[in-house]
């Protein structure tokens, strides 16, 4: 793979205490890897937004907006406005890709 584009999105799930942070540091040593600092969003978020249609730009903007608010998103170093173009490139320009959450920007 020789760009962030050809990266598909992945999580790191585990519980705590279990290496997820060593995991995730040793990551964020690849130069086209960036993974934030542990956040619950998707767990938090879960009920809210698990039957919305993703292909629908103002839930899109609603659930940044919920993510931004999250707890311990200030850590991540990326602004609300590069996830919604990472979002936004990844999933409307070309429409027959199954909607999906990008791969976060390098910070």
């Amino acid at each position: 793979m020789s760009s962030a584009q050809e990266i598909p999105p992945f999580f790191i799930i585990g519980n705590p205490r279990s290496g997820t942070t060593l995991l995730r540091l040793m990551l964020n040593n690849h130069p086209l890897i960036s993974v934030p600092p542990e956040c619950g969003f998707a767990v938090w978020l879960y009920e809210k937004y698990k039957a919305e249609n993703f292909l629908d730009k103002s839930i899109v903007r609603n659930f940044i907006a919920d993510v931004v608010k999250s707890r311990k998103f200030e850590t991540w170093g990326i602004d609300k406005e590069a996830i919604e173009a990472s979002y936004y490139l990844e999933n409307f320009s070309n429409t027959k890709k199954s909607p999906r959450l990008s791969t976060l920007p390098s910070h």
